[in-house]
């Protein structure tokens, strides 16, 4: 996974515009394009509206040159069409238009489950500190580890640093069956060398990149919520297994999407 682009929903609403700062300085601190999409019936009135886009663009990122584009359709069908696995598309929360789709529900799991590469939901202002960490969740799971890939890249292409998280809930803490399971056979001892080997081939790929990691005996989706109090960017793959099962569209998935207080990256498998 190697990211080459940064595609942007925008419709003029507030979460649009959100999603646009923060696709806009992340482009800058990547050097790589941005391109704005936006979704609609007709021509009539989008090059007013792209004036105000890419005024936008020049005041958070002066160095960024958007590319815009208007499509027919509906906006999840107009940016899984935009996406691949070079391109990071960036969401709001929020919408209005034909952009209404872009409310956590639709968006998320429409886009989570069919683009192929990483899809960012922005959910009001945030920070890009340098100093705010990436933080990963890391189950061992397939998905996890390309969760994991992209986090590193990521952090390593905007100069932050790198936190992986591991939970293993205990057993009274457990939500499922899957994670009383995980509690009971696995434990700390597993989280650790599930964390311990997951870096080894980051560090290996980024000597230079700042890592840090989290053991945590709290249920998965508060784990992550928790670590990423100060984060810029939490990662999560769209599958998991053990603690992290059901992230495609369970409990723990909208539980991230709805109360972290960063932006959120879901990562699907690529085969």
């Amino acid at each position: 996974m190697s990211i080459r682009r940064v595609v942007v929903g925008w419709d003029g609403s507030d979460g649009a515009n959100h999603a646009l700062r923060w696709a806009a300085r992340t482009a800058e601190r990547l050097a790589q394009d941005l391109r704005v999409v936006m979704a609609a019936r007709t021509g009539s009135g989008t090059t007013e509206a792209f004036a105000k886009a890419t005024a936008l663009v020049a005041e958070v990122a002066p160095g960024v040159t958007p590319e815009t584009v208007v499509r027919t359709g509906h906006p999840v069908d107009v940016l899984r069409e935009e996406s691949s696995d070079e391109a990071l598309v960036v969401v709001g929360t929020r919408g209005h238009s034909r952009f209404t789709a872009t409310m956590l529900g639709s968006v998320s799991n429409g886009l989570s489950q069919h683009t192929p590469g990483p899809v960012v939901i922005v959910r009001g202002t945030s920070r890009l500190e340098a100093t705010d960490p990436v933080v990963v969740g890391v189950d061992g799971s397939e998905t996890s580890t390309q969760a994991l890939a992209f986090a590193a890249e990521f952090a390593h292409g905007v100069g932050a640093p790198l936190v992986a998280v591991a939970a293993w809930p205990l057993p009274w803490r457990a939500q499922d069956p899957m994670d009383l399971e995980t509690a009971l056979l696995d434990g700390p001892a597993h989280a650790e060398h599930l964390l311990t080997a997951a870096l080894s081939k980051v560090r290996a790929t980024y000597p230079d990149l700042v890592i840090g990691s989290s053991l945590s005996d709290a249920e998965p989706a508060a784990a992550l919520v928790d670590a990423a109090r100060d984060a810029q960017l939490l990662v999560v793959g769209s599958r998991g297994r053990g603690g992290f099962a059901g992230m495609l569209l369970g409990s723990i998935s909208r539980t991230v999407l709805h109360h972290a207080p960063c932006p959120v990256a879901v990562v699907r498998p690529v085969s």
